[in-house]
């Protein structure tokens, strides 16, 4: 199927007479032009707005000549940076000058392509050579060779790709591609040919990524074949656009090299942190290497299918480790600092924010500050957004591996759309086996289908039966079995009439009541991984904020 032709269209115009070659193989310089088609002609007077902020390797290449002042411009769309601008007056526009390799600023003649001939079992057959960047050189989706006999009607004609030098420059990889015509030429009096370059720059999901390099196979082959979707601007739906995850940020933040992947869920987080002496000895609130590792695995276990095929999540965290993490550090070692004022989005927060987190990672990490208590006195465990992504971990002097890494992946989850309950806030409730429920949020959910934490760091996966508390059956449990004993009554029973979750306070509004119909949730179902576009600001924002009143085991 012919590729469409798209109104900022560019061509590579290459045309010679067979009868100006004196022998096969002998090259021939062919005519350089660029244009419209006729066909679509009325279109090209009106070419498509090109962003400024667009992360395509197409502006990557702008930021080399262009001052980022020119490029935020609007105004200068037309004469400087857009595709149809022609800045030098060299008669080359923009798009076809990255194409080709030339500069946008610096007027010069365009690459000469070539046309030579040979002969194969007594036929003769076109080549042709012109000049293309390797980073954008998927032959299936970006070039048509046209040919014609008379220079004013082209068709498109099979040909298939010979061979590519290798790039003089990997910071400019231009290298010269041949094609050789399928068909044999059968008048030798005149030939034509061109090369039309047909879905260079069409981003039509405005991910970052030309449409040309995106072709949906769901293989990760770097930056000039990712794999991803054209018409997904986020694959792998995890908050950050396909662009992000495999060029890096406008704003110079190198996504791909820490780790992120446009075909596999991704989750980021910085940890900033106090030391103090506060209640105890001498302590960091530092996550040791073993709770972020346990952290880590509980995503990575998780379950959920990626575009790439593989299950899990990537949670890359940043503590301060160095290389590419440098984002995580001490705030201060101070025990009046310890305690700060408030909570997240209270001025103290948004101050310690704005003084450790690197703009540029607005919009793509969860911030998550590590002190020894908010509130100044609270004993709550830590405080989080919902569908946010700023989160307070808050263990005083109760530390240990097990605690910080399920308080993180607690309070994490809020940022991520779960409550106490998964989809509500009815807390306790013994089917519901997550980290979100204070039951077991640090002793670990329950992996043998009784009641007691087994010590699994882990989200509910939606499995474990409803239980109606005006007519429960013992026999049946949570899972269907073991039979579990309710209401500690010594005999397992059907049709018991007890309150399962009697120790939170709040169920008349969390519950609907203190007997009701209690269910699981599917948490990782349910994951929002939107919450890293929020915005900081004041208080009183409209934004809910969860207190975890579930005090630290020491």
């Amino acid at each position: 199927m012919r590729l469409p032709t798209f109104s900022f269209l560019a061509s590579l115009v290459a045309a010679a007479s067979v009868a100006h070659a004196q022998r096969v193989g002998v090259p021939v310089p062919l005519d350089f032009q660029q244009g419209a088609s006729q066909d679509n002609a009325e279109a090209a007077e009106a070419p498509p707005p090109d962003a400024p902020v667009l992360r395509t390797t197409y502006n990557l290449w702008l930021t080399a000549f262009f001052s980022s002042a020119v490029l935020s411009d609007p105004t200068q769309e037309a004469t400087q940076w857009g595709r149809n601008a022609d800045p030098d007056k060299d008669g080359v526009r923009n798009q076809m000058e990255y194409f080709v390799g030339t500069s946008p600023i610096a007027a010069s003649a365009p690459p000469t392509p070539q046309l030579t001939f040979t002969a194969v079992a007594g036929e003769t057959y076109a080549l042709i050579s012109f000049p293309r960047r390797k980073a954008l050189s998927d032959p299936n989706r970006l070039i048509e060779i046209e040919t014609s006999d008379n220079l004013r009607t082209f068709t498109v004609a099979p040909a298939e790709f010979v061979s590519a030098t290798t790039p003089v420059e990997l910071a400019n990889p231009i290298e010269i591609a041949t094609y050789r015509v399928s068909a044999p030429i059968t008048d030798p009096r005149s030939f034509f040919a061109r090369v039309r370059v047909t879905a260079l720059l069409v981003d039509s999901d405005a991910d970052g990524l030309a449409d040309a390099i995106e072709n949906g196979s769901h293989v990760f082959n770097g930056a000039a074949n990712p794999g991803t979707d054209f018409n997904k601007a986020d694959t792998d739906a995890d908050g950050i656009k396909d662009g992000d995850e495999t060029l890096g940020t406008l704003a110079n933040l190198n996504l791909p090299q820490m780790g992120c992947n446009p075909l596999r869920r991704n989750i980021l987080i910085e940890y900033d942190w106090f030391d103090d002496s506060l209640d105890c000895a001498a302590h960091s609130h530092r996550p040791s290497q073993g709770a972020m590792d346990r952290f880590a695995a509980a995503f990575t276990n998780s379950p959920g299918v990626n575009p790439d095929g593989t299950f899990g999540i990537t949670v890359i965290q940043d503590r301060g480790d160095g290389g590419i993490f440098t984002g995580g550090n001490l705030v201060s070692n101070q025990n009046t600092a310890a305690n700060i004022a408030g909570g997240v989005n209270n001025a103290t927060f948004l101050n310690h924010k704005a003084a450790n987190f690197a703009s540029n990672r607005h919009g793509y990490f969860h911030y998550c500050l590590l002190p020894h208590r908010y509130n100044s006195t609270s004993t709550s465990s830590g405080q989080a957004e919902i569908n946010g992504d700023d989160l307070i971990v808050s263990l005083y002097c109760a530390g240990s591996v097990n605690n910080v890494s399920n308080t993180i992946m607690h309070e994490l989850g809020h940022n991520l759309s779960l409550r106490h309950g998964g989809n509500n806030d009815c807390n306790y409730k013994p089917n519901y086996n997550s980290v979100m429920n204070y039951r077991y949020q640090f002793p670990g959910v329950n992996t043998n289908c009784t009641i007691p934490g087994s010590g699994l760091l882990d989200y509910s996966r939606g499995v474990r039966l409803t239980l109606n508390e005006n007519a429960l059956d013992e026999n049946q449990g949570v899972c269907g079995a073991p039979a579990i004993d309710f209401n500690n009554s010594g005999t397992i029973q059907s049709n018991v009439v007890f309150d399962l979750n009697a120790s939170d306070t709040n169920q008349a509004s969390a519950c609907g009541g203190t007997l009701t119909i209690l269910a699981d949730n599917n948490d990782w179902a349910q994951l929002f991984f939107g919450g890293i576009a929020d915005a900081d600001a004041p208080s009183s924002r409209l934004i809910e904020i969860v207190d975890c009143e579930n005090p630290a085991p020491f």
